[in-house]
C-alpha cells in the first residue's frame, strides 16, 4: 500500500532491501530502514482495492499519485464528495463505481478498512509534509500530488508511525 513507488524508482529487483533503500534514501538511519522494511510486510499496510485490468490498485502508480496511499486516500475523499478540487483518479473511481457505492461514503470506507491513522481532522494526512511523532500533520493540498517526497526519511517514518496504528487497531479486532 505504502511504496510501489519505491521499489521502482532505481530498482530492478522485485522489492526495496536495506541496501538499495540505503542508496536511494542515503541520509537515512538503518533504524527507519530497518523500521520501514517491517512495517511494509505487516498487515497494516495491506489493503485490497478492486483488482482488474486498469484498475486503481493498477492506475495509482501515475505520474500525479506516484502510488503514494496519502493521494490516493485524497483522491478517493474528493471523488466521493464530488469536490471540485484536483482528482487524479476521478476516471478509475468512475469505473468501479459499484465497487466504491458498497462503501456509502468516503467515512464508511475509512472505517470499513480502518484506515484513521491517515485521517486527521483536516482530511488525509499528507505523509510527505507532516511529521506524525509531533503530532504535527498537514492535510494533502493539491500542490502535494505530482510530488515525490522531499525528505524521504521523514516519509519512510510517518509511513511506520501510521501503518504501527493501523496494526493496532487490526489486532484489536483480531487480525
Amino acid at each position: 500500500m505504502i511504496t510501489g513507488w519505491l521499489q521502482n524508482l532505481n530498482n530492478t529487483g522485485l522489492s526495496p532491501n536495506r541496501d538499495y533503500l540505503k542508496r536511494v534514501v542515503p541520509c537515512t538511519e538503518d533504524d527507519t530502514i530497518t523500521n520501514f522494511i517491517k512495517a511494509r510486510y505487516s498487515p497494516g499496510n495491506m489493503i485490497f482495492w478492486v483488482r482488474h485490468p486498469n484498475s486503481i490498485n493498477q492506475r495509482r502508480v501515475n505520474p500525479a499519485v506516484k502510488d503514494r496511499i496519502d493521494l490516493t486516500l485524497e483522491s478517493l475523499r474528493r471523488w466521493y464528495g464530488n469536490d471540485a478540487g484536483y482528482v487524479n483518479l476521478k476516471d478509475r473511481f468512475g469505473e468501479d463505481k459499484e465497487y466504491f457505492k458498497i462503501f456509502k461514503d468516503f467515512k464508511c470506507f475509512v472505517k470499513h478498512f480502518l484506515l484513521e491513522p491517515f485521517i486527521s481532522c483536516d482530511g488525509v494526512i499528507d505523509l510527505a509534509n507532516s511529521d506524525v511523532s509531533r503530532k504535527r500533520v498537514e492535510p494533502v493540498r493539491d500542490e502535494s500530488f505530482g510530488k515525490f517526497p522531499e525528505n524521504y526519511e521523514l516519509y519512510l517514518k510517518n509511513a511506520i508511525s501510521v501503518i504501527h496504528s493501523r496494526n493496532e487497531l487490526l489486532h484489536k479486532i483480531g487480525i
